[in-house]
């Protein structure tokens, strides 16, 4: 039962169900999604993705999850700051995931 509903959620999400069908925006490789880790959110004010503004402390926070944990999860005075750690952390931990899947992904294709 429990799977049923679960099927009929995803399919009544309407940010679901645009992704469906397409392989791409389902870059699993270890454990991580590239695709959600490297999407800008349409609500993004900063033009970076994984750095926002803080309204209650007044101050820029740049984060980034990395297999269901917290990486970086840090606040900054200025944006250039939270922008250089995002880069920093994706650098240490997606990057490297990205030449994985596409090593991978050649692999496959001319196979």
């Amino acid at each position: 039962m429990r799977s049923e509903i679960s099927s009929l959620n995803i399919k009544a999400n309407n940010q679901t169900k645009k992704y469906m069908g397409n392989p791409k925006n389902f870059q699993l490789i270890n454990r991580t999604n590239l695709v959600a880790s490297t999407l800008k959110r349409s609500n993004n004010k900063s033009g970076v993705i994984g750095v926002s503004w803080d309204k209650t402390a007044q101050k820029w926070v740049a984060r980034l999850y990395f297999q269901g944990h917290p990486v970086l999860n840090h606040v900054y005075v200025h944006m250039e700051d939270a922008i250089a750690a995002r880069k920093a952390a994706e650098k240490r931990y997606i990057v490297p995931l990205q030449n994985q899947y596409n090593q991978t992904h050649q692999k496959n294709q001319l196979n």
